[in-house]
């Protein structure tokens, strides 16, 4: 039987011309999955023309030199008698499924690239057979993927796919494999010869078999390096335009599957020193997301995350901003010791210390707390880390040791219990346990001779500073007065930390200095029998120096220098009478 073609494909012959075999003696049938081409080498063989191009001469029918193209084969099946060119060898993956193993295209003898214009039905135009020429045999890892999807027993997740697509997607991991994302890979890895794809898809095939272990190495090779200074990276600045590859070059199950080990790659990278932030993927969450989770402002998150101990991540967007991500299970965890923190009147009724002692210990930094709550996990942890030491039944522990509550109440003022607590912690302070699982302040014993021994001193540190107000009472003079002094530097003032709030203090040396140096006018004008009207009169005929008052500095008294008062004595002593 004749077959006539009729229109061929544009790519396989010209369009609207009709094949006229009736000038050939022979006239062999086309063969099921058999190429156009193909056909015409065979064609031309079998009536013994040296050349395709003589086709035209003779039948008219176009010379598939015309075309162009590179021509691949396998080698074992051009060996077999009645053989023929397959459509599969030029349009699909250069592999023979039957021999299991890779196409030729280039000329054993004269190492050339064949094409349809240089290659004949069995020899290359130099006159090497075609059958001689090596194939390589597939890898291990190409055989398992070239299994018949109905023969193959394997459960994994590409057993379901076509053999052609399982080719497909070993030559797009293997392009990125070698090219990574810069410029154009998979162009880059569309090159025809065949050694060129048989390293891409052998890359592949290995990334596909081992799944995604083998994926995450294939991520880690092509990631992006980032930017330096920042601890976030966006999904598109590490893996540029990789979503879109895979959206148009894979099917919608192997798209699937490899997003999923993209995020499970993100998951394993929220760890890290630089975090890939994906919306999608999980591995992190926004801040407002997490302010919303938390059920605070966002403004407030940077502080409540460093309360617990958390450092978030951040990144730079274009506009220069600084936003913060923060990971899933950080959020988990906060929530969880939110859920621990009650109010410290509530603490306080279950541990025994009371409000404003609680308020010191957090901000020691000895137990968390946030606004008005306390942590509980953290003051029984405090508790906890006590040491303990055993009690003998004698007259001196039991009129030593005493319990805890009771000694804040009687002995620790509360300035000094952030003081008392670090020294029991440090083992200066002997306590004992009355319950082995007790925790409230009544359970704990402490001893009274060396807290004692600790506040002696500590109360002898602190008390190098007095505030203002009990400056003015020393003095016994108006706080109004101690004020304009300290102003004007007649007296000198530091600055200290007082709970949430800054005070100023003065130091007993610098009281003791002014108590020297400096008194009221009126008492210097006393002692000399001058009366209060007339002690600014006798402090200028007499020389004083007044350091401070109403016509000095605006003050609200006049101050002198006790070094004039000898020289008052010596004018007073010679004055006429």
């Amino acid at each position: 039987m004749l077959i006539n073609p009729g229109r061929t494909k544009k790519t396989d012959d010209r369009p609207g011309r009709h094949l006229d075999l009736h000038a050939l003696l022979v006239r062999p049938s086309m063969q099921p999955g058999e190429s156009n081409r193909g056909y015409r080498l065979r064609l031309a063989h079998a009536n013994g023309l040296a050349s395709p191009s003589w086709l035209l001469r003779v039948t008219g029918l176009g010379n598939p030199s015309a075309h162009g193209g590179h021509v691949r084969w396998c080698p074992l099946c051009l060996e077999q008698e009645h053989c023929v060119w397959f459509r599969a060898w030029s349009t699909g993956t250069p592999i023979c499924l039957q021999h299991q193993c890779w196409l030729a295209d280039t000329c054993g003898r004269c190492n050339r690239s064949l094409t349809w214009r240089s290659a004949r039905y069995l020899s290359c135009y130099c006159g090497t057979p075609l059958a001689e020429v090596i194939a390589p045999v597939l890898s291990a890892e190409l055989v398992m993927l070239g299994i018949s999807t109905n023969t193959c027993q394997s459960s994994a997740w590409w057993a379901v796919l076509p053999i052609e697509r399982r080719w497909k997607l070993a030559h797009f991991l293997g392009a990125l494999h070698t090219y990574g994302l810069h410029g154009k890979p998979l162009k880059k890895a569309s090159v025809a010869s065949v050694d060129h794809a048989r390293g891409m898809i052998n890359s592949g095939a290995e990334i596909v078999l081992g799944e995604e272990s083998a994926f995450h190495a294939l991520l880690r090779r092509i990631r992006m390096d980032p930017a330096a200074g920042i601890s976030v990276q966006l999904l598109k600045e590490a893996f540029p335009t990789l979503l879109e590859r895979m959206r148009r070059q894979l099917s919608a199950l192997e798209n699937d599957v490899l997003l999923t080990w993209v995020r499970s790659f993100l998951l394993k990278n929220a760890g890290r020193d630089v975090t890939i932030s994906w919306k999608r993927s999980g591995a992190t969450v926004s801040a407002a997301e997490c302010a919303r989770h938390l059920n605070v402002r966002v403004e407030r998150l940077p502080a409540i995350l460093s309360l617990h101990g958390f450092v978030p991540k951040t990144r730079r967007t274009t506009t220069g901003r600084m936003m913060l991500t923060v990971a899933p299970q950080t959020v988990m965890e906060i929530q969880d010791c939110i859920s621990k923190t009650l109010s410290r009147r509530y603490v306080s009724t279950m541990y025994g210390l009371s409000p404003s002692r609680l308020a010191l210990l957090v901000e020691a930094g000895l137990i968390r707390g946030i606004d008005q709550k306390v942590d509980t996990s953290s003051v029984a942890d405090l508790l906890g880390r006590m040491s303990f030491a055993s009690v003998t039944e004698t007259s001196t522990d039991l009129l030593d040791l005493i319990p805890l509550d009771q000694l804040l109440r009687t002995l620790v003022p509360l300035p000094l219990t952030v003081t008392f607590f670090r020294a029991i912690l440090a083992g200066e302070i002997r306590c004992q346990r009355l319950a082995p699982q007790g925790n409230h302040l009544r359970d704990l014993l402490a001893s009274r001779f060396n807290t004692q021994a600790l506040l002696g001193v500590a109360q002898k540190v602190t008390g190098e500073y007095i505030s203002l107000p009990d400056a003015a009472g020393r003095l016994k003079l108006k706080q109004e007065v101690i004020y304009h002094l300290v102003k004007r530097g007649v007296i000198q003032a530091v600055q200290k930390r007082v709970g949430r709030r800054f005070a100023r203090f003065i130091q007993m040396r610098e009281l003791s200095r002014f108590c020297e140096e400096v008194e009221p006018l009126v008492y210097a004008a006393s002692r000399h029998g001058v009366s209060r009207q007339a002690a600014l009169n006798w402090a200028k005929a007499t020389g004083q120096k007044i350091v401070s008052g109403p016509s000095i500095d605006g003050g609200r008294q006049y101050f002198i220098l006790k070094s004039n008062q000898s020289h008052t004595a010596d004018i007073l002593t010679n004055a006429p009478h």
